[in-house]
């Protein structure tokens, strides 16, 4: 017994050492599972959770216990294939090496509660006796969140790069570097193989001279030597001919290194800078023109910082400010700025990323001498490329002119102000006048609008017709109208206004009265127009009653001078046959006595010459008396007869070209024995007619100038007669005959051109003479277009002036 109890003491004891050892061992398994940083979790063949590792906890928010089959559907929502959709128990890793399966790094999600979703990649294997018994099954997971987040982002980085390669329009491409320095393409982007005109497959493994023409190939060989020699970046621009044609590029090459540091790839990016190239050429062709512009222009161009300080300034500085051009450059603008401008374009400057391209300034800046002037500046925003700030170009205009202007027209605007408000008032003390005197003129002032009612009638209206102002205002002005045709003529006539066929109308009609009788008026109407918009008419309105009363009182006194005139016109046409009889009756007369009065001058000049007998002293004296009476008698007759043939209309004109001066000189000369015989000085003065061909009628003008010369020497007692000829301009001429005689009083220079009148009858018997002649000389200066007049004083001689044009059209004829 006691050996018994002693064996069973001895498996006990072996026993609990047994189980110490194994609990020893479970612990060094634990914490051998614990460090592990995958997780890690079995069951037994009762599916109990049996081992898990603080991986396990941390991964899956289990807890510290066993956990029984009936719980584990508490812990399968955890996992999800897609990290949305919960795995079924059958696709639970744990349950399907459970039962016996094996699984194979299967990548599902875990969404603990009030954590991240974590990507895990599990493996699970059945436990087995070696007799193949079910003991139960065992998962490893590895928490590969991290790694499928560099896997993606290494995905979307080899997405970018592939679309940077392919989509990138630089020309792009890769070359291999052997180790025996040799070079090989690897590959050309889209962009380059368009620009090159070579093929990524095409170039594939090929050296540049198997790709390019031989020159280009050295060209490009030679670069990629010196990417090799700088271990770095290089850019630089070439001129290569893939295939022929020679393109500007522009290429950078970018070595790579190997772990040894060895340069094993190089990449490089290339672009076509052919346009680029174009247009620096023609940039630099404008910034020449620029240059030449701006050292030829009249305004100041100029370039600055964005603070102002002056980069390049135009020689016409010199002019404008007093400053040569190198003195400016690198001093700021803001130097020589009105005190006053400075504040305003300080605030623009410090903006002048907000402001447009394109802005324009006005301010005033001081010239060298110290004075001021206002500029007006173009401004223009050009970035630059190689700098953080823009350039300012500036075109600056002298404006001080034209701002001195505005200040005038400031000050002329207040002026206008002032007399605008001066204005208004006087208008409102013109209003108050104005109705005044609407409500005092006899007129009647109205207004219709479009349909012809009176809006607006003056007080007068009351007054002329009788009818009040109240009960007129809204009628139509044609129910005043009296006859119905003036009714229809006032109703055209008013619609042509509206209608805009005329502008305004004047009318007559009758008009009735309150007091039953009728009164003339005298409508004047025009249209009413503002804004181009018609709103009716307005005018005015006269009484013409007592006008048409004294129009019908004239129209009868008319009509009895018009009897009378007939009566008159009658006589006159009675008078002038008689006047015309007595012409003729007097030139028949005169020629009939001319022939006997020269026979008597003929037989008294014969016995003269004593041909037939001495004569005495006595009968000497009665022969020159009857000579010189029938002489005296025949130039009576002659005047009459040449004056009865100016009145009968039986004289024609006979023009030609002649020598004025010599045919006045020769005209005098006949007259001179008249002069002598009274001992008298008879002049000629022709100095004043340079150019002396007239074309003209010679005998009229013989005749005016003897009647003239003979006349001044008949009233001429003692002195002088002098003739001037002078020319008024280049188509009128003057003959001037100027005596000493006993002159004409006043009373009588209106009537001394007239027929048988002398200044004095009683002068008659004294001077013989019939008062024909310069009646005479007046009508045939007349007949060639001319005319005469006389100034005299009584005592004191006259002139008279005669006064013909140089030159007489032959259609100007006249025939009397």
């Amino acid at each position: 017994m006691e050996a018994a109890n002693r064996k069973l003491s001895e498996e006990i004891q072996e026993r609990q050492q047994i189980q110490a050892e194994l609990q020893q061992k479970r612990q060094f398994l634990q914490a051998l599972l614990d460090s592990l940083s995958d997780a890690v979790v079995a069951c037994d063949q009762d599916r109990v959770l049996t081992l898990f590792n603080q991986a396990t906890h941390k991964l899956h928010g289990l807890p510290q216990e066993s956990i029984s089959a009936e719980r584990w559907s508490e812990y399968y929502s955890l996992y999800h294939p897609d990290g949305v959709t919960p795995l079924a128990q059958s696709e639970v890793p744990l349950f399907r090496a459970w039962q016996g399966e094996s699984v194979r790094d299967m990548e599902i999600k875990i969404v603990p509660p009030d954590q991240s979703p974590r990507t895990v990649l599990t493996s699970g294997e059945p436990i087995l006796t070696p007799s193949g018994e079910k003991l139960g099954a065992v998962v490893a997971m590895r928490d590969i969140t991290e790694r499928k987040q560099i896997e993606a982002q290494l995905r979307e980085s080899e997405a970018l790069l592939r679309s940077i390669y392919e989509g990138s329009e630089l020309g792009m491409f890769v070359i291999d570097v052997g180790e025996d320095r040799e070079f090989r393409y690897l590959g050309f982007n889209p962009t380059l193989e368009k620009l090159s005109g070579v093929s990524s497959g095409e170039a594939f493994q090929k050296t540049p001279e198997e790709c390019l023409l031989p020159e280009a190939a050295a060209i490009v060989r030679s670069h990629y030597q010196d990417c090799l020699a700088a271990r770095q970046t290089i850019t630089y621009e070439e001129y290569v001919a893939p295939s022929g044609e020679g393109i500007w590029w522009l290429t950078s090459l970018n070595p790579l290194f190997d772990s040894q540091s060895r340069i094993y790839r190089i990449v490089g990016t290339t672009q076509n800078i052919n346009h680029q190239k174009q247009v620096a050429a023609q940039l630099q062709e404008s910034l020449e023109r620029y240059q030449v512009v701006a050292e030829n222009s009249s305004d100041l161009i100029a370039t600055q910082t964005s603070d102002g300080v002056y980069l390049y300034v135009s020689p016409v500085s010199r002019k404008l400010l007093g400053y040569e051009p190198e003195a400016l450059m690198g001093r700021s603008l803001l130097e020589f700025m009105h005190p006053e401008d400075l504040a305003a374009l300080e605030r623009t400057r410090s903006t002048i990323s907000h402001l447009p391209q394109e802005y324009v300034q006005s301010y005033r800046i001081q010239r060298q001498d110290g004075t001021y002037i206002w500029l007006e500046t173009t401004n223009k925003l050009i970035d630059a490329s190689d700098e953080d700030t823009p350039v300012v170009v500036s075109v600056s205009r002298d404006i001080t002119e034209r701002k001195q202007a505005e200040m005038t027209v400031v000050t002329l605007n207040q002026e206008l102000e002032q007399a605008l408000a001066e204005r208004k008032n006087r208008l409102r003390t013109a209003n108050r006048i104005y109705r005044a005197v609407i409500n005092s003129i006899q007129e009647v002032i109205f207004q219709t609008d479009k349909t012809g009612r009176w809006i607006f009638l003056s007080p007068a209206w009351t007054e002329i017709t009788g009818f009040p102002l109240q009960d007129s205002l809204n009628n139509l002005f044609l129910n005043y109208v009296y006859a119905e045709r003036d009714q229809q003529c006032l109703m055209h006539l008013f619609q042509d206004l509206i209608d805009r066929k005329r502008d305004s109308w004047t009318y007559e009609f009758r008009c009735p009265t309150q007091q039953g009788g009728f009164r003339w008026l005298e409508m004047h109407a025009q249209l009413n127009v503002e804004n181009n918009e018609i709103l009716g008419s307005f005018g005015a309105i006269n009484d013409v009653t007592d006008q048409k009363q004294a129009e019908a009182i004239l129209r009868s006194r008319a009509d009895e001078l018009a009897r009378q005139r007939q009566q008159l016109e009658l006589q006159n046409l009675q008078l002038q046959e008689t006047s015309q009889l007595k012409s003729r009756f007097l030139a028949t007369m005169s020629h009939e006595l001319r022939t006997p009065m020269n026979a008597i001058l003929g037989f008294t000049q014969m016995l003269q010459t004593q041909q037939y007998g001495k004569l005495t002293d006595h009968q000497r004296n009665m022969l020159n008396r009857i000579f010189n009476n029938s002489q005296n008698l025949l130039e009576m007759l002659t005047e009459i007869l040449d004056f009865s043939k100016l009145e009968a209309g039986r004289i024609e004109l006979k023009l030609e070209c002649f020598n004025l001066n010599k045919f006045v000189v020769l005209t005098v000369e006949e007259l001179r024995s008249l002069a002598d015989k009274k001992k008298l000085s008879l002049r000629v003065e022709t100095q004043g007619l340079q150019d002396p061909e007239i074309f003209s009628d010679k005998s009229y003008l013989r005749r005016v100038l003897v009647n003239l010369v003979s006349n001044a020497i008949k009233f001429t007692i003692q002195g002088e007669v002098v003739v001037k000829v002078t020319g008024e301009d280049a188509d009128w001429i003057a003959i001037v005959v100027k005596d000493t005689g006993i002159g004409i009083d006043h009373e009588y220079l209106e009537t001394i051109f007239e027929a048988f009148r002398q200044v004095d009858q009683t002068l008659t018997r004294q001077y013989l003479g019939t008062g024909l002649g310069l009646a005479i000389a007046k009508s045939l200066i007349e007949m060639i277009g001319g005319h005469i007049t006389v100034e005299s004083e009584l005592g004191q001689g006259s002139s008279f002036r005669a006064v013909f044009p140089r030159k007489i059209k032959p259609a100007e004829e006249v025939e009397y």
